[in-house]
């Protein structure tokens, strides 16, 4: 009997423990709702939320996708129900664990991947893009197969990051407890606030005005990908194949483009035989009727005027 009364304590013990673990992490990981720029927590708990099997399009990338890219207009326009799974510095390794977690729970017919993370960003981060960025669009991601291997791939590329800090969040924000707010403790009921299906309005009408569509014709250069990104490019096309999914590729319009990128990005969609929409061509800028000065928040986001104009050619 004493035996017995041992194991029963440490069981209550070991689930108390686990219990106070998960709700510190819960409480100190950070959280960026709909009050936030780009609410990357409304996107990823939103989604979870999501009726299975209700969204016929995806959307995928960085923060050009999340401003670019408003599932209402596409509901409004044509009756396609979305879901953008865009967020701030979402790499493709990022962008290929999100398509892998939500085939999970979704049926996409059709999958739309921004590609500005397909070149080299941030030199000095080998995964492309921050570890803040990283972290945002995985704390978030449910634990299963698909983000155990996630995790493992994030922590063999950049040996900055800890499979320990992924695991018990914790270790990573142990120091957050001192800048804690409202929001840290109400997380169920600001999960609720997901209308928006991932899409991040932006307000300002900041274009450049020394702003020119790209005429490829131009020149024959090509820019080199980044390695990684190729690499899990190659493993988004393949995965939607597999699926049966139809990918299309494209690029919101901003002041980093270049023919170089453009013509290494229609060769690469050529080669795959996959459709390339980058509206920073000019015939598709022009006939989009994108003006930089009105439609774009800053160099590189379009706003909430300018979101929407891209519908035709991605639904055509």
């Amino acid at each position: 009997m004493r035996h017995k009364r041992y194991l029963c304590n440490m069981f209550a013990f070991g689930m108390a423990a686990c219990l106070v673990v998960s709700t510190v992490n819960r409480i100190l990981i950070p959280k960026c709702y709909y009050d936030d720029s780009w609410p990357t927590t409304s996107t990823y708990q939103g989604f979870y939320q999501m009726e299975k099997d209700s969204v016929d399009v995806l959307f995928l990338g960085s923060s050009c996708a999340a401003a670019g890219l408003n599932p209402q207009e596409f509901y409004d326009s044509y009756g396609i129900r979305s879901y953008n799974l865009g967020c701030e510095g979402q790499s493709l390794l990022t962008s290929y664990y999100w398509l892998e977690e939500a085939l999970r729970f979704q049926s996409p017919k059709v999958v739309v991947l921004e590609v500005f993370f397909t070149f080299l960003y941030n030199r000095d981060e080998p995964l492309n893009t921050a570890e803040s960025s990283t972290r945002k669009a995985f704390d978030y991601m449910r634990w299963s197969p698909v983000k155990w291997e996630a995790v493992h791939d994030i922590c063999n590329y950049d040996k900055k990051q800890t499979l320990g800090s992924y695991y018990f969040p914790n270790i990573r924000y142990h120091t957050r407890w001192k800048e804690l707010e409202e929001n840290d403790f109400i997380s169920g009921e600001m999960a609720e606030h997901y209308e928006l299906k991932g899409y991040a309005p932006l307000a300002q009408r900041r274009g450049n005005d020394g702003y020119v569509p790209l005429s490829p014709a131009d020149s024959s250069d090509r820019a080199g990908m980044a390695p990684l990104m190729r690499e899990y490019l190659d493993r988004i096309v393949m995965l939607c194949r597999e699926n049966g999914i139809s990918l299309i590729l494209t690029k919101m319009p901003d002041t980093d483009c270049n023919v170089s990128k453009y013509n290494t990005m229609s060769d690469y969609a050529q080669e795959q035989g996959i459709p390339y929409w980058d509206f920073n061509e000019e015939s598709l800028y022009r006939a989009s009727g994108f003006v930089h000065m009105e439609d774009m928040n800053d160099d590189w986001h379009v706003n909430l005027w300018g979101g929407g104009r891209e519908n035709f050619a991605l639904y055509r």
